[in-house]
């Protein structure tokens, strides 16, 4: 039996949330490349939205250009090897754009400083709404999913240990949960 964790179709309803309020022009999922396919497939069949696969970075690249000039739709699925590359970082650095919506599929491997992250900065400190999914546990340390968490907010958490405070304060809240 295939164990599905349903990423792709909450994310999915996110985004029509968003379009039904207006609010999505542009939509940016970064997945593993062996899963692209899977996206494209289930946003055109599941939820009728059609998405680019931006096979290369030349791709991406004319698409930003477009969307600059020309104010074109943006909608596309790109594979995290493409930020991965340390020639195309400076790129991204002085031309990333403001997404509407980011969906960062297996979040959990931007946990580390790679060039993926820091390919990728630019755009989430401009994206409206970022959605990070992982079905992984991030079982390692703290510091994994503080990384996750800087992603998403560098003011509030600019340090680890403002971080660490925020995990204690809920500390007996989960516990009586749990209980």
């Amino acid at each position: 039996m295939l164990f599905r964790s349903g990423k792709t179709i909450s994310a999915g309803h996110i985004i029509l949330e968003l379009a039904a309020r207006g609010e999505l022009n542009s939509l940016l999922v970064v997945c593993l490349n062996s899963i692209q396919e899977k996206w494209i497939d289930e946003l055109q069949n599941k939820f009728n939205i059609r998405v680019q696969r931006y096979e290369k970075i030349q791709d991406f690249q004319s698409a930003i250009a477009d969307y600059n000039l020309h104010n074109d739709r943006l909608f596309g699925v790109i594979n995290y090897d493409k930020f991965r590359q340390r020639n195309n970082i400076e790129f991204f650095e002085n031309n990333a754009i403001s997404i509407d919506l980011m969906i960062f599929d297996e979040a959990h491997t931007l946990r580390n400083d790679t060039n993926a992250r820091k390919s990728l900065k630019p755009f989430t400190e401009l994206a409206k709404s970022i959605v990070m999914l992982t079905a992984t546990p991030i079982m390692t340390s703290l510091e994994n999913l503080y990384s996750l968490i800087q992603i998403l907010d560098v003011e509030n958490y600019s340090n680890f240990q403002i971080f660490q405070n925020a995990i204690n304060i809920n500390k007996p809240f989960i516990r009586a949960y749990n209980q």
